[in-house]
């Protein structure tokens, strides 16, 4: 979901990078480092369009003003969607079944239909001597889609709302000693509005009939996340090839 309007150079290291990047970094890491200020040199902007009703704009803009360095990035992504035609779905193998007992077809198979896609993205970095602030805003929307049943449909909803903040602090303290640390908070929310098949007919083996279900099967599901983190380092240079670091975080 990164903007590559923004994206300077991507770095791929294959196999365990653990004691540089951290205790995630056991397989592989992907490292995507953005642009500087100085290297954007003012406002860069750009409009993308295609097919499927398909606009793309998005800027960057970069400035350093004495010691106060701040990039800001915008993205903006809408598009109907390609024609995607579904002969049969997973209702379609129900009507099958359901259709001696004289139960109408519930499926909506085959027919055309449009995913629809939205997605706007705010990110910034502001740098102040020592003091950095940094985050990102990302929401997302689709409308229909392909459900968790894979049928057909017309009435699937899904948003996705994530955004986070970085406050950090670096400076040397004298030649041979450097404290950095940061605060951050990340949030996630994903939530999912699906409605399918009204009429659909379902076996129950208990009763050994078809049961019907006028509403069709639905599904509101709801997902979401918080994290707040705290992390202070210090590292001293103790010889010319010795270095002690102690670190903290919660």
């Amino acid at each position: 979901d990164m903007s590559l309007f923004n994206v300077r150079r991507i770095e791929v290291i294959r196999g365990p990078a653990s004691a540089i990047y951290g205790a995630n970094a056991f397989v592989s890491v992907v490292n995507i480092i953005t642009k500087r200020a100085q290297e954007i040199g003012g406002l860069q902007a750009s409009l993308g369009i295609g097919s499927a009703h398909a606009y793309h704009p998005a800027f960057l803009f970069g400035k350093i003003l004495n010691e106060l360095e701040v990039v800001l990035s915008a993205e903006y992504m809408t598009t109907s969607g390609d024609d995607l035609f579904i002969a049969r779905d997973l209702a379609s193998i129900f009507d099958v079944l359901s259709a001696a007992a004289g139960i109408a077809p519930s499926s909506r198979a085959p027919m055309t239909y449009h995913e629809h896609r939205e997605k706007a993205d705010v990110s910034w970095k502001i740098r102040w001597a020592d003091v950095t602030f940094q985050g990102k805003i990302l929401q997302k929307e689709r409308s229909p889609f392909l459900t968790n049943w894979y049928m057909a449909n017309d009435s699937s909803r899904e948003e996705e709302t994530h955004w986070y903040a970085d406050l950090g602090y670096q400076r040397y303290l004298t030649e041979r000693v450097e404290f950095g640390g940061r605060l951050y908070v990340d949030q996630f929310e994903l939530s999912q509005d699906q409605t399918v098949a009204p009429g659909i007919a379902l076996y129950n083996h208990n009763q050994g009939t078809f049961t019907r279900y006028p509403d069709g099967l639905t599904l509101n599901a709801s997902e979401k996340s918080q994290r707040f983190g705290a992390e202070g380092r210090l590292y001293i240079r103790l010889f010319n090839e010795n270095d002690l670091t102690v670190g903290a975080a919660y």
